[in-house]
C-alpha cells in the first residue's frame, strides 16, 4: 500500500467517522427532548388527577379566596410549583421535585352549579403542554357564580 492509498482511505474513515458523529448528536438531543416532554407531559397528567382526587369529594368548594382562607385547605401557585396545603398543617409542592426544571401553571373555573373546569400546564422554555378538564363536585356545593375563575381553589372535607 503506497502513501497516497493510505491518505485516501484515512480521508475516507475521517469522513465516515463524521457523518456517524453528526448522526450520532442528532439522535441523542432527539431523545433527551422526547424524553423531557414526555416528563412534563407525564407531570401535567400527574397533578391533574391529584387535584380531582382533592376536590371531587370536597363538602365545600370556592374558587378563588373566600372570607376565611385559613379554615380550608388550599391549592394555589407559588414560584412556578403547584402547591398544597391542607388545613392547619404546613404546604407543600404537589408533585414533590417531580417539577423541579418545569414551570407549572393551573387554572380553575366555575361551569354551572356542580363542575369545576380545571386546567393544568407546564413548560421548559422550549415545550409546552397543557391539559383541560371538567371534573364533577359531588356534593354540588360550589361558592362561586358561573364562569368565576382564579388561580388558586378552597375545599374542605
Amino acid at each position: 500500500m503506497t502513501i497516497i492509498e493510505l491518505l485516501i482511505a484515512s480521508a475516507i474513515l475521517l469522513m465516515v467517522l463524521a457523518v456517524s458523529y453528526t448522526f450520532y448528536s442528532y439522535a441523542a438531543r432527539s431523545s433527551a427532548g422526547a424524553s423531557m416532554q414526555s416528563d412534563m407531559q407525564q407531570n401535567v397528567r400527574l397533578a391533574k388527577a391529584l387535584i380531582e382526587n382533592e376536590i371531587k369529594i370536597a363538602s365545600y368548594v370556592k374558587v378563588g379566596a373566600p372570607a376565611d382562607p385559613e379554615n380550608y385547605h388550599k391549592i394555589y401557585l407559588e414560584n412556578d410549583k403547584i402547591m398544597i396545603r391542607h388545613q392547619g398543617e404546613t404546604e407543600e409542592d404537589l408533585l414533590r421535585d417531580l417539577s423541579d426544571n418545569i414551570a407549572m401553571n393551573q387554572s380553575f373555573t366555575v361551569c354551572g352549579d356542580s363542575f369545576i373546569e380545571i386546567m393544568v400546564a407546564a413548560g421548559d422554555g422550549e415545550n409546552n403542554y397543557d391539559i383541560t378538564s371538567q371534573i364533577l363536585i359531588l356534593t354540588r356545593n360550589i361558592d362561586n357564580a358561573d364562569g368565576d375563575s382564579d388561580t388558586e381553589i378552597y375545599y374542605s372535607d
